[in-house]
Formats: structure tokens, sequence, C-alpha cells
């Protein structure tokens, strides 16, 4: 049968020589019969009878990309620029690549491609793209003045957009510079008062500095804009933690399990809601009551880290030394979630 369906795609591209289609089936019979190198010159082939379908560069390159060539899947989209200059596709799946080998210098030099590029730079999407792709860049260089320069490019190509000034807020966040975060949020929310990620935003930024009640207002008006918002639901329940209103919070995570019972973030920071409750706990008296609160706490929040891991969530690194994790971290139920995570990233790799 496989050398019946060879006999019968080599007969599909001698009757049409430039329809790529049976070229693709061609390196798909090749490559899961792991016969690369042809698979490869198969994907060639479809490339030329066809250099302007961009899905043909990356169906070449993941095959490169999954034999471990990463700088040949690199030139590939080179290729697809060469040829198709005025396509996006090729430099952000270029840029892709680039940044899981974290080569931050030729990200910067890619973006610097588009923004010359006459038929990308009129489109000021792909200009926008290209300068939040630097400004995110340079901030992984800790270079914070070039990183809020190209924020403010974008604005400037854009001021009706909101992600450059969400970017931009976010970056000052990072380098805890508040007055400057905050400033930004502001500007977000006159201009639209009704933008969900300003309000959850600032209201994680307010977490970061400790302002637990402007961090439940902001939380607070999220919800009111979208009383579905995992992002808004969460925080506010945080926030009430922190406020030392825990059974209002965990009261208000249960009503909304519901509507996220398969999403990963959601029960995650619900873990965090109980890991925050039992901070607060810390301190008290241990009598039979608190004793018989603290594990229902601890062991419902291992339940939702252990869903949270079922439905996606993985990064078992910031899990370890998350702050609001403190009290469970040590705990032989959240060892033994650690370690069955990691053997699953492990075999992954």
């Amino acid at each position: 049968q496989s050398e019946e369906a060879l006999q019968q795609f080599h007969k599909a591209i001698e009757i049409a020589p430039l329809d790529h289609f049976a070229y693709v089936m061609l390196a798909s019979h090749y490559s899961k019969h792991n016969q690369n190198e042809k698979a490869l010159e198969a994907y060639d082939g479809a490339i030329q009878a066809n250099p302007r379908y961009m899905n043909l560069y990356d169906f070449k390159a993941d095959l490169q990309l999954s034999l471990k060539r990463p700088d040949e899947a690199l030139k590939t989209y080179d290729q697809a620029i060469q040829v198709n200059p005025g396509q996006i596709k090729a430099y952000i799946s270029k840029n892709t690549v680039l940044r899981k080998l974290k080569r931050d210098h030729q990200i910067l030099a890619v973006c610097d491609d588009i923004l010359k590029e006459n038929s990308l730079k009129r489109d000021p999407r792909y200009v926008i793209y290209a300068y939040l792709t630097k400004a995110n860049t340079y901030q992984q260089l800790s270079q914070l003045e070039n990183a809020i320069a190209a924020c403010d490019a974008a604005i400037k190509t854009s001021p009706g957009e909101m992600q450059p000034y969400l970017t931009k807020a976010q970056i000052y966040t990072e380098a805890e510079q508040w007055e400057n975060a905050l400033h930004t949020y502001d500007q977000m929310i006159q201009k639209n008062d009704r933008y969900l990620d300003a309000y959850t935003g600032r209201g994680h930024m307010n977490l970061q500095r400790m302002d637990w009640q402007a961090a439940q207002k902001d939380f607070q008006r999220a919800f009111e804009i979208d009383n579905k918002s995992s992002q808004a639901i969460t925080g506010l329940a945080i926030c009430m933690v922190y406020n030392h209103q825990e059974e209002k919070a965990i009261s208000f995570v249960k009503e909304q399990l519901e509507n996220f019972k398969e999403d990963g973030l959601f029960h995650y920071n619900v873990a965090c809601v109980y890991g925050r409750a039992l901070i607060n706990l810390k301190d008290q008296k241990k009598t039979p009551d608190v004793q018989k609160t603290i594990k229902e706490y601890q062991d419902t929040a291992i339940q939702h880290l252990s869903k949270a891991s079922e439905v996606g969530f993985q990064d078992v690194e910031w899990m370890q030394k998350d702050p609001d994790l403190s009290e469970l971290q040590a705990l032989p139920a959240f060892k033994t979630l650690v370690q069955t995570l990691e053997k699953k990233q492990n075999s992954l790799q």
C-alpha cells in the first residue's frame, strides 16, 4: 500500500507539476515513514511549485524544528521573506523560533526589517507588532529606556490602540516603577473607562505595591465590567483574603467554579486564594476548629493545583516559589505533585 501511494503521488506531480498539494502529500508520506530528507525535498518541490503560499514554508520549518535543526528552519523563513517580503507571517514565525532560542538581538533585527519594508509599514498593525516585540525584547535585555521608547513609538503609530499602553504599563510594573505604571493605567482608563485589562493590570500592580484596598477596588470594577473574567474573579477573591475577608472570598470563588472547570489558570488562582487564607491563619491560636480549617484549606488547595496541572497549567517552577503558596510548599502532597509535573515535563522534552 505504501509503494502504491508513492506511485500515486508521483503520478499526480507528473500530471500537475505546478500544484503544490501533491508535493505536500508526498512529504507527509515520507515524514510518516521517517524518511525525513526525502520529505524535505518534497517540501522544496512544493515551494518551487507555489512559492507564494506561505504555509509551505511553515510545513518545512516545522519538520526541521522537529529534527532539532533550528538554524535550517530560520533559513527556510529567510527564503520565505525573500520571496514574499510583504507577508508578515514569515517574520512572525521567524521571531517565534528566535524567541525559543533566546536570540534577542536577532529578534530586534527582524523587527527592524519589518519597519523598513514599505509594503508592511503602511499597515499600522504590523508596525505596532514590530515595536511591541522590540519593547518586550528590550525588557528581556533589561534595557528599560529602549523598551519604553518602543512602546511610545507604537502609541504614536496608533494613539487609539490600547495594547501599546498596556505593554508600557506592564513593563513599568515589572521594573517596579509604580508611579509611571499608575500614570499609564490612568491614561488607558481615561481613554476607555470600560477597558477590562486596564483594571486587572492596575489591580495586579496594586497587589505588588501591597495596596490591598486599591487592588480590590480595581478588581471589583473589572468584575462589574465582565463578571465572566477569570482574572477579575480570582483577583477580587485574592484581594478579599488580603483584606481578611477569607470566608467571603472562598464562597465567591466556589460560586464561579462551574464556569471555569477546564481553565488551568483559574484553578491555580483559586489554590492561591486558599494559600493566602492559610497565611492569614498561620498566627492564630491552633484550636481544634482552626486546625480543621487549615487541613480543609490545604486539601482543597492541593486539589485545585492538581486540577490546574491536568487542564493546562504547567509553570511548576513558579509554583514552587509563589508566595501565595508558601504555606503549602512544605507539604508532602505538594512535593509529590511537583515531582509528578517535573517528570511529565521531562518526558515531553
